[in-house]
């Protein structure tokens, strides 16, 4: 069994051992020089995947083994273009808040960054009254039920269902510490992504 990985390749970019013994050699002056061994755990080239400079290799099997390995198109297809669109989505998100939306795209992508995912399982409960804000909810599966609070004190006996793209939570972006006037729990298997105040205001509420 031989691997072959060539510089600029658009194949074979990432070569990882899980079984048995690999010589990796390398072309020095026209000649191919032995490096090293790989066993199980090691990988050769990973450096391409960021389309950095790298040295051609070539992996031979010494043994009976298993290797893995990972082109860098595909590489890019699974982890680049998904973070690119992860926070795309994130600043979409942030773009709805009002008094949010007005912010350089720099400050956006750094609260994108800051966000948390967060799972709740159906009627769990997601915020109490009473309970510290821990900053802004977005919904980005699922649905939640909010029981809000009335200025007399009283709870609205029907809740507010909200859904997919729907936020909640924090009201100001000063650093002051909150607390909830409304109850929130899960409809259903619910996911979230939560925006911490803290984060909130030394990103965005200090300007």
């Amino acid at each position: 069994m031989v691997f072959g990985i060539r510089r600029n390749a658009s194949s074979i970019m990432q070569m990882v051992s899980s079984r048995g013994t690999f010589g990796v050699f390398e072309n020095r002056r026209g000649r191919n020089e032995f490096v090293a061994n790989l066993t199980a755990g090691d990988c050769i080239n990973e450096s391409v995947l960021l389309h950095l400079p790298t040295k051609p290799s070539m992996a031979y099997a010494r043994t009976d083994g298993i290797a893995w390995y990972v082109d860098r198109d595909t590489f890019s297809r699974l982890t680049i273009r998904k973070t690119y669109w992860d926070r795309f989505f994130k600043t979409k998100l942030i773009g709805n808040i009002p008094v949010l939306k007005y912010l350089q795209d720099d400050r956006k992508l750094l609260l994108a960054e800051a966000m948390e995912a967060k799972s709740f399982s159906d009627s769990q409960p997601i915020m109490t009254i009473g309970s510290i804000v821990e900053g802004l909810y977005f919904i980005v599966g699922g649905n939640v039920g909010v029981f809000n609070q009335t200025p007399r004190g009283t709870i609205h006996p029907q809740p507010t269902i909200l859904h997919k793209g729907d936020y909640f939570g924090a009201t100001s972006i000063d650093g002051r510490t909150e607390y909830a006037r409304s109850a929130a729990y899960a409809i259903g298997q619910c996911n979230l992504m939560l925006l911490k105040s803290s984060s909130i205001y030394r990103i965005a509420g200090k300007d």
